[in-house]
């Protein structure tokens, strides 16, 4: 799994390298897992990090609203603008 996120975020990382707001939908988010490195690679990224929103969906509601405290808490840490 961990080569799949890592291939996922790599793809998504060059597709919006030049972007100043990304977007991105996780359709089975559970912990979050995968974003965490995403958002450290968007963290380091030449002229800053861009606009940020992750739209979680997942089999329990309050499983999703604890991965979003938790992604808005590591957005903040790294100054990324976010919205869950």
């Amino acid at each position: 799994i961990k080569f799949a996120h890592f291939t996922a975020n790599q793809a998504i990382f060059e597709a919006f390298e030049a972007e100043e707001r990304v977007h991105v939908i996780d359709l089975d988010i559970l912990q979050g897992y995968q974003w965490p490195a995403f958002m450290q690679a968007l963290a380091a990224r030449s002229g800053g990090a861009p606009f940020l929103r992750i739209t979680g969906v997942g089999p329990c509601i309050e499983s999703v609203r604890e991965t979003g405290r938790c992604l808005t808490e590591l957005a903040h840490s790294l100054r990324i603008p976010f919205e869950f």
